[in-house]
């Protein structure tokens, strides 16, 4: 296959993003309700120009659509395609519900009960739920903070988040050799939303 679209070395090595409104209906939060998400963004490991004019994402289908990506591109042995989710709202479903919930985990009062919760507590990424958690929680819910350190939705393969711990992988990463995909599932966690009240 002739590569003509690449993007010359001079200039950059990075692959082209394509951006689209989309409400998916496989990629839905824990409590298996569907989220409406800003952006799909499909790129690749090998620096290669992914190509999406052949593809169009139905909602419910996104299995179908990261096969018809395959189908159109193809990457040399060993690459694979990253599937990146956008989704903004740093304040959505955060409430002080949130950081007594939050606090009461912290104090082994009462343990958050799923791997979701406890995900959503995890407000800066580094795989633990302590206090700075609940100071940054704190912040942004008065206005101190527009943005947690970390992107606002965590979006997990669902089969990889019954987890042991709060380090699931959140790099959707699918290697040329997995196509075609039978099954695609995807599980979005609000960062803060400790009690589900988001609206998706």
């Amino acid at each position: 296959m002739s590569y003509t679209n690449k993007i010359p070395a001079l200039v950059f090595s990075l692959s082209l993003v394509f951006l689209f409104q989309v409400s998916a209906q496989d990629i839905t939060l824990c409590n298996n309700e569907s989220i409406n998400v800003d952006d799909l963004i499909v790129t690749s490991d090998s620096g290669m120009t992914i190509d999406v004019s052949a593809c169009t994402y139905v909602s419910g289908d996104l299995v179908g659509y990261m096969n018809c990506i395959a189908e159109n591109n193809e990457l040399p042995d060993g690459a694979s395609f990253n599937l990146e989710i956008l989704k903004g709202d740093v304040l959505n479903g955060v409430s002080t519900i949130d950081l007594v919930l939050m606090h009461r985990d912290i104090l082994k009062i009462e343990k958050l009960d799923d791997s979701c919760k406890v995900l959503a507590a995890d407000v800066n990424g580094d795989n633990k739920i302590n206090v700075k958690d609940l100071a940054l929680t704190r912040l942004v819910i008065l206005g101190w903070l527009t943005d947690f350190p970390i992107a606002p939705w965590k979006f997990y393969k669902s089969n990889e988040l019954n987890i042991t711990g709060i380090s699931a992988e959140t790099e959707l990463v699918f290697a040329k050799e997995d196509f075609p995909l039978s099954e695609l599932k995807i599980k979005g966690v609000k960062v803060g939303d400790v009690n589900y009240s988001v609206i998706p």
